[in-house]
């Protein structure tokens, strides 16, 4: 009895005419209903009917035969659970049947953990779509922009060309900010990392949305005293916040309600983490985004960070806003959770990394190396560098460039190397540099990537087409304010 007392499974044991006579605690906890609910009531009849296949038990055990199979329900005033349930007969001296022995195993965290895996996988399949589409349209637009770019320099103030070209790039700007949502959203894309207190974008986030808001709704913010910061791009923060504000607005739609914010620092244990999930054990930035609204069920909640999903009518949502959010959260390195019941409002709590201690990039003005297999990118890159003040060497061959660099590595501040160089990847290249000379500042060329520095071997990484302020800021630092586009991870 004792062994049944503290199983982890639920055992109940059944009599004359399926009445319940013994309940163990896990069996309680299981299905959320105490002794008084359970003892003496018919088993079958605690359940949803049309749940459990009664008839078909009630025969098996009457027969003598076991059952099993997995049951769902939500018990009244209990919570939602989900077994794996085995009923087994229980026979006297002479073998007939006279009690039954009812287990239940808790599979409901297991279901939780394989829901959460295939949405993980639809929006990975999503996400590499959309990666593929966005490099295939970067590849296309970084000889645009360059070229484009190119000219404008060569043109002297007041020619009638300028316009045009500067229309181009405006264009080509614009184009470029929409391959970065795409790569955000597959969690593939630039990070224009910089060191943020979030308290400044929240306020005024706020202030823009309190112009906007509907009479029927109020906005309260809280960001506390202490400052809250964190490493990432604050265009894209806005965002997040953007759009989770939208949702709790249309939440709110018709009714009076409040929309909340919240920022704050807080620890995460590791027994509050769902497994598998994208954070660790820490401290973290926490935004909180509440609405009084209409909330949410079980059926949605489930599908809210899906692509293309939503529960607004056609023509008023693309069903893009949270799905987004979640690929810029989990490239910032965080998570997002939510809490929501039917006409109780929700609450989406973002979890973002803090950032560490400020780290500036950059060198003096002096001798650049650059080493592409692109020649308008290795024309460009040196034009920038030399309006710098650099003095420029350009190569093409990985191999032979890494010869000169050994040969005469103390002549060369930066290195600018490509990812594909005849022979050699950028980050072996750059290996090989960090190796003959550590002090020698070192940029990857990417085409697109998802934040590492390939563990130390990089000072910074830089997404193609490279433009002169982002270059400029990773020399010379912004007085270790504006931090290096981190987009790409170093291979295994």
């Amino acid at each position: 009895v004792a062994a049944v007392e503290q199983s982890v499974e639920g055992v109940a044991i059944t009599g004359h005419n399926w009445m319940v006579e013994y309940v163990n605690p896990a069996f309680r906890r299981i299905t959320g209903l105490d002794r008084a609910a359970l003892l003496g009531k018919d088993f079958f009849g605690l359940f949803t009917p049309g749940r459990l296949p009664v008839r078909d038990i009630q025969a098996g055990l009457s027969s003598g035969k076991e059952w099993a199979g997995n049951l769902s329900d939500s018990l009244p005033g209990a919570r939602e659970f989900k077994v794996e349930a085995v009923f087994c007969p229980i026979r006297d001296s002479q073998g007939g049947v006279v009690n039954a022995v009812v287990m239940l195993r808790d599979v409901s965290h297991q279901d939780r953990l394989e829901r959460r895996l295939r949405r993980a996988r639809r929006l990975e399949a999503v996400g590499t779509l959309a990666s593929g589409i966005a490099h295939d349209f970067n590849n296309i637009l970084t000889p645009i922009l360059l070229n484009a770019e190119v000219g404008i320099q060569l043109l002297e103030q007041g020619d009638i060309l300028r316009k045009p070209l500067g229309d181009i790039i405006t264009a080509g700007v614009r184009a470029r900010q929409l391959v970065k949502q795409l790569l955000a959203f597959s969690r593939r894309g630039e990070l224009r990392a910089a060191r943020m207190d979030l308290r400044p974008l929240l306020e005024e986030t706020v202030r823009v949305l309190r112009q906007t808001l509907p009479p029927n709704v109020e906005a309260r913010l809280d960001v506390g005293a202490e400052p809250v910061t964190v490493m990432a791009d604050p265009s894209l923060v806005q965002q997040i916040v953007t759009n989770l504000a939208d949702n709790a607005l249309h939440s709110m739609r018709g009714r009076e309600g409040t929309l909340g914010l919240t920022l704050d620092l807080c620890g995460v244990e590791s027994e509050e983490l769902p497994a598998p999930s994208p954070v660790s054990e820490g401290r973290y930035a926490r935004l909180r985004v509440s609405d009084t609204g209409h909330g949410m069920d079980k059926s949605v909640l489930d599908r809210i960070f899906t692509p293309f999903f939503t529960t607004k009518r056609p023509g008023e949502g693309t069903g893009m806003g949270l799905s987004t959010v979640h690929g810029i959260v989990r490239s910032l390195g965080g998570a997002v959770r939510v809490e929501s019941r039917l006409g109780a409002g929700s609450t989406f709590e973002v979890l973002l990394p803090l950032a560490g201690p400020a780290v500036q990039v950059g060198g003096q003005r002096g001798r650049a190396l650059v080493v592409d297999a692109q020649a308008f990118s290795r024309q460009v890159l040196a034009m920038h560098l030399r309006e710098l003040g650099y003095r420029v060497t350009i190569m093409r061959d990985g191999p032979k460039a890494l010869a000169v660099f050994r040969r005469v590595a103390e002549r060369f501040d930066v290195v600018l190397a490509g990812e594909d160089l005849s022979g050699l990847t950028g980050w072996e290249f750059l290996s090989a540099c960090r190796g003959a000379r550590p002090e020698t500042t070192l940029i990857l060329l990417a085409e697109q990537a998802s934040g590492g520095l390939g563990s130390g071997i990089a000072d910074a990484v830089l997404q193609k087409p490279v433009d002169l302020s982002a270059l400029a800021a990773v020399l010379h630092g912004h007085d270790g304010q504006q931090g290096s586009p981190c987009m790409a991870d170093a291979p295994a």
